[in-house]
């Protein structure tokens, strides 16, 4: 059977307003490629751990290639985002950082064909700038963005802090996805 799009909201929790990103994803990517997608929507630069777990009580963990595989984890090489999310409605965790604990939470609006040459993952819109990586998690972003006013934290800012926390460029955020799946082609089911 061709794989199909599955047209996906990921949101960033605790993000107010919320900063998301609604994706096209190719539903036989491995999540190893999801996380890289999500990487390149979110501009972030892959420097740390992550995981996916289903929405469930008795929560499925997907692992970063990096840990160590325990009894309860499945490496995220070994597993295709049709195998973990069946169709409109389904939900899925990703938590990048588990200092900073950027915790995402996609659900799948919609499922429709692929056309034959579309690429294996697009973004189609997105809401505000992502938090840079390391400047201490959703709490700290939102406490930088109220007090964008006062000197003593702009000189804490990362170098990276967006200068308007509310633009988003989606056709810039596809690109950089684009790349991000053609350099990790090596990426590849176990």
């Amino acid at each position: 059977m061709a794989p199909t799009y599955f047209r996906v909201k990921v949101a960033l929790a605790g993000s107010v307003p919320s900063i998301w990103r609604r994706l096209d994803l190719a539903s036989d990517l491995a999540l190893a490629e999801v996380h890289l997608v999500l990487q390149a929507a979110f501009e972030w630069y892959d420097g740390h751990l992550h995981q996916f777990l289903t929405d469930t009580p008795d929560p499925e963990r997907f692992i970063d290639a990096r840990m160590t595989a325990a009894p309860d984890t499945t490496p995220e090489n070994d597993v295709r985002l049709d195998e973990v999310l069946a169709g409109p409605g389904e939900r899925l965790l990703y938590e990048y950082d588990f200092g900073d604990s950027w915790a995402h939470l996609l659900i799948v609006e919609s499922e429709h064909a692929r056309p034959l040459h579309a690429p294996r993952a697009r973004v189609l819109d997105a809401r505000r700038a992502a938090p840079p990586e390391d400047c201490g998690g959703i709490s700290r972003y939102g406490y930088l963005i109220e007090h964008l006013d006062d000197p003593d934290v702009v000189e804490e800012l990362p170098y990276d802090f967006p200068e308007d926390p509310e633009y988003i460029d989606a056709e810039d955020l596809d690109e950089a996805v684009q790349l991000a799946l053609t350099r990790g082609r090596n990426v590849s089911l176990g």
